[in-house]
């Protein structure tokens, strides 16, 4: 009698879908159903199949599990692989167990169906077919999430060696001006107290323009007292050669 009175009930009250902390779809209140007779047949399906007026799209279906079954059935996952817009829902006896309290047959029954239509704790999701799209959308975007870091590795793998010949050629310019300040240096007369010239090609400017050692031609940041870097081999070449930067 049971079964027979649950195909016809015209609403039912369906519980929140969480995924995680996540809130799927939000529980509702008296959801207009109608009695889908031709696909609420065969074994490896839900009970009974429910059209949603408001959405023809989807399908609701209701599976009444065996006393003590804590499981899903086997069938869900080929079912919802083949029906993914079929959302399922199962009774949960717990708590239609705490509001039935003895009574005819008859009214049993129909207060348990007064319990599916009124009370969201009655049924529990087994599947929803906006999970899937969630799911589907997550791995979409952790996907593009992996590309992206992708491309912008590949970008600095091409950076990369540019950097390097940048770098390169600045250490190999700085060489070569302090090769120039040593080979001035050696043909200065010993103990000149010589003002130390300006680098071939570059002008003196004063303000906010980086100042450069006199010697080697570094730059130096931050200005020092002297207008020479702290480099140790200038240092040792201002004290050999007597030069006062």
């Amino acid at each position: 009698m049971l079964l027979e009175t649950l195909g016809q009930i015209q609403s039912i009250s369906t519980p929140v879908f969480l995924w995680g902390k996540e809130t799927i779809i939000r529980g509702r209140e008296n959801v207009a159903l109608t009695f889908d007779l031709d696909l609420s047949q065969g074994n490896q399906s839900p009970h009974f199949i429910y059209r949603t007026p408001q959405n023809d799209d989807y399908r609701v279906g209701l599976y009444l599990p065996a006393a003590g079954q804590n499981t899903p059935p086997l069938w869900l996952e080929e079912f919802t692989t083949a029906k993914p817009k079929i959302g399922l829902l199962q009774l949960n006896y717990r708590a239609i167990a705490e509001q039935l309290q003895g009574g005819h047959n008859n009214e049993y029954v129909a207060k348990l169906i007064s319990i599916v239509q009124t009370e969201t704790k009655a049924l529990s999701w087994l599947y929803h077919p906006r999970y899937q799209e969630r799911v589907k959308q997550r791995q979409q975007q952790e996907e593009e999430k992996r590309q992206q870091q992708h491309n912008e590795r590949q970008a600095r793998l091409q950076q990369y060696p540019i950097l390097q010949a940048q770098q390169a050629e600045q250490v190999l310019q700085a060489k070569t001006r302090l090769q120039l300040a040593y080979h001035d240096l050696e043909h200065r007369p010993y103990g000149s107290n010589q003002e130390w010239a300006p680098l071939s090609g570059e002008t003196v400017s004063k303000g906010n323009c980086v100042r450069r050692c006199r010697i080697c031609g570094a730059p130096v940041d931050p200005p020092t007292s002297s207008g020479c870097c702290r480099n140790r081999q200038c240092f040792i070449a201002r004290r050999k050669y007597g030069i006062r930067c």
